[in-house]
């Protein structure tokens, strides 16, 4: 069936309006949570590079006090 729909659509944002509504049937309900944890990995990798850059920041200042 999807095979069936994929060859007769010609265009490209054809299909990929058929995948989204397809997507938003089977995971409407999980979207929301899949988009948090997205922003809440964002979170943490921006942490520890900020973490890392003070770390960086407090070996630089300690090698020229020397």
């Amino acid at each position: 069936m999807v095979g069936f729909i994929i060859t007769n659509v010609r265009g490209v944002w054809q299909v990929t309006l058929i995948i989204v509504i397809v997507l938003l049937f089977f995971w409407g309900k999980k979207i929301p949570t899949f988009i948090r944890s997205l922003f809440k990995g964002n979170d943490e990798l921006k942490k520890e590079i900020n973490d890392n850059d003070d770390e960086s920041k407090s070996i630089n200042n300690e090698n020229t006090k020397q």
